[in-house]
């Protein structure tokens, strides 16, 4: 019987450590998109800055 709550002890660690990595992964891919937006935002701001700048200048 012992070696079997061995066993068991040995699935719930891998387990335990496949969240705690599933949880890294999410937190990685949810930082990911926020820079993605933010950047894609700052792009947008340039571009329609450069955009007006251009149009006075006609």
């Amino acid at each position: 019987m012992d070696n079997f709550d061995k066993k068991e002890n040995i699935l719930f660690k891998k387990l335990d450590l496949v969240f705690v990595y599933l949880f890294i992964f999410l937190v990685g891919i949810a930082i990911v998109l926020m820079m993605t937006s933010y950047l894609n935002n700052r792009v947008k701001e340039f571009n329609e800055e450069t955009i007006a700048i251009t149009q006075q200048n006609r």
